[in-house]
């Protein structure tokens, strides 16, 4: 989904513009936050229908963190049994800063009815954006003189999905994934100077009964590029994670599935640590200022406030309680005679 606002749509005019001198545009700065999330359960047979609940939250000025639950639940009304899909998804945009969680769960016990075969999923999307044009600057030189910089940037992720299956027969299923995005770029209509892209995915495995994880480094990473002075140029972050969690029993059995993206410091701006001239004298006094943030990208970002890691947590221990008490669940005898 795209939301632009006319301060985005001139900041993408600004973005095509070649900068190779000060630019006659006046800068702009979009914040920008999308969160959609999406929670159902269903399998019942007729007359009960499956509830589904959904929710979307977009907003070009994100003040506030996003935070949205969404939870479906059914239960048999006339026999035992339940299914239930859950999401979360988390969102906050700062200048300098990024933070996104997205988890979904979903549950089926059905040890006790056989018949409509039910299933249930949750899932939650999120993706996140801050964009700013900045200035570099360093007092006495010329517009456009090239400096060579050392800055950081710092990334951290969790994430994973796990699924489990409880006597319950093919073509029964648990599924599970998880993903992520994460990238900074600083760039003008005269080139790119930051390129910095970080993924990763984690995805339940039905065959070998175990989570396959892959992904890029996180933590601190270190970044070396040149930039001209006197020039305006975009600085953008951007952050996306996605979860999705499925359960299916066909007769009897238990079913639960869970996947989580904590990306709480999602990314972070470190700041910049050491700037040189062409000749390789170091500069001690310099700047790098967000025109529409008024944020000195010279320093690092701090965040003001405790991460959702917290909430997930929490999220996480009530998914832990669901798999012991499908783990702790037995199929029920037949009656005797």
């Amino acid at each position: 989904m795209t939301h632009r606002t006319p301060l985005g749509r001139a900041l993408l005019a600004l973005i095509g513009i070649a900068c190779s001198a000060p630019c006659a545009v006046s800068a702009q700065s979009l914040y920008f936050t999308e969160t959609n999330v999406s929670a159902n359960a269903f399998g019942f047979a007729p007359p009960v229908q499956p509830p589904a609940a959904g929710a979307t939250v977009n907003s070009p000025m994100p003040l506030l963190p996003s935070f949205i639950t969404q939870q479906a639940d059914i239960a048999g009304p006339l026999v035992p049994g339940n299914v239930q899909g859950r999401a979360v998804a988390y969102a906050w945009a700062q200048t300098g800063g990024l933070h996104v969680s997205t988890q979904a769960q979903a549950s089926v016990n059905a040890f006790e009815f056989s018949n409509p075969n039910p299933n249930g999923s949750g899932t939650s999307s999120v993706a996140s954006l801050f964009r700013d044009v900045v200035v570099f600057n360093v007092p006495g030189a010329a517009p456009g003189t090239l400096f060579n910089v050392s800055a950081t940037i710092d990334l951290a992720v969790l994430y994973a999905a796990q699924g489990l299956l409880l006597n319950a027969a093919p073509p029964s299923f648990v599924t599970a994934n998880a993903s992520w995005q994460a990238g900074l770029r600083l760039f003008s209509g005269a080139g790119t100077h930051i390129q910095y892209a970080r993924q990763g995915a984690c995805s339940w495995s039905m065959a070998t009964s175990q989570s396959n994880c892959v992904g890029d480094p996180t933590g601190a990473a270190q970044l070396s590029f040149t930039i001209p002075s006197g020039t305006n140029l975009v600085f953008e972050m951007t952050a996306n994670a996605a979860s999705f969690a499925g359960a299916f029993v066909q007769g009897l059995g238990a079913a639960t599935s869970d996947s989580v993206v904590d990306m709480g410091h999602t990314l972070a701006w470190g700041g910049m640590q050491q700037v040189w001239d062409a000749g390789g004298t170091p500069v001690a006094n310099f700047s790098m200022i967000g025109l529409g943030s008024g944020f000195d990208f010279r320093n690092a970002y701090v965040s003001p406030v405790p991460e959702p890691t917290t909430a997930m947590l929490l999220l996480g221990g009530l998914t832990g309680l669901a798999w012991r008490r499908l783990a702790s669940l037995k199929r029920p005898a037949s009656s005797a005679g």
